[in-house]
């Protein structure tokens, strides 16, 4: 008996499809060329088929340097030439003698001018720095997800196939873990000593009451400091606890063995 496209079921309703609306018929067609694929070569041929395709095509998304690394890259450079644009503004506070200087009040307003800078540039949208790096660890961390449930899947492709996939995708994972440590490491390296704001905040509250300054404007001024040094001390340390968690996923990459590495390259 000869075999014929057409003589299939699925297939005549394809022929037979009306185009009513642009983007659902995409939708129904699609529907029906994977009914016509399922019917000519079985279920768990396509499922298999798909399975290696699919995977195959995530990696070389994932792998390749322009999606992931290369923008990391980019963002830290970007960052660090901000970051210490803005530190090189902050200073400590006068040490002369208070008779020497102008009134403290204009010295103390440009210093918290530069603290509000630095500040919004480390905790307010759309530049919020830890949020950013959190944002690149996620996608670190849905990569090793995905190496997790590759493994549980392997018994749909062959195994000489999966060997190279998570031999890939770990790979990935190392290069990435060790670039967002290293450079989390470099940024925090350039962040602001947390101690600054209340040191010009303890300057003020004595300058200010040698010039005659009310001593509840001293107060309130001393207290804006202790909060934004506290700020930047909580940046510090959830950077700090982020990039411990980059560091231990990296050990991990280097102690998962998956065989001989036949990983392509993506």
């Amino acid at each position: 008996m000869q075999w014929s496209l057409q003589n299939l079921p699925c297939w005549r309703g394809l022929c037979k499809a009306e185009v009513k609306d642009r983007h659902g018929s995409a939708l129904d067609i699609l529907d029906l060329l994977l009914e016509v694929m399922v019917e000519l070569l079985g279920y768990e041929a396509v499922l298999e088929g798909f399975a290696v395709v699919c995977q195959r095509w995530y990696l070389a998304a994932a792998c390749h340097a322009l999606c992931f690394r290369d923008r990391f890259e980019t963002w830290q450079r970007d960052t660090l030439i901000r970051l210490d644009d803005l530190v090189s503004q902050a200073s400590e506070p006068p040490t002369e003698n208070m008779e020497t200087l102008d009134w403290p009040f204009a010295i103390a307003m440009e210093h918290a001018e530069v603290e509000l800078r630095i500040t919004e540039f480390l905790a307010s949208p759309p530049s919020v720095l830890l949020v950013t790096l959190l944002q690149y660890g996620h996608q670190l961390t849905s990569l090793l997800q995905w190496i997790h449930l590759a493994e549980d899947n392997a018994g749909k492709v062959s195994q000489t196939h999966q060997r190279q996939l998570l031999n890939a995708a770990v790979k990935e994972l190392g290069r990435r873990a060790s670039q967002l440590a290293t450079g989390g490491r470099e940024i925090l390296e350039h962040l602001p000593d947390p101690g600054l704001p209340s040191r010009w905040g303890q300057w003020f509250e004595t300058a200010g009451q040698e010039q005659g300054i009310s001593e509840g404007y001293c107060e309130r001024f001393v207290q804006q400091r202790g909060k934004v040094s506290s700020l930047w001390e909580r940046t510090r340390q959830n950077m700090q606890s982020a990039i411990e968690s980059y560091e231990v996923i990296f050990r991990i990459s280097k102690e998962l063995k998956l065989g001989p590495d036949e990983a392509q390259s993506w």
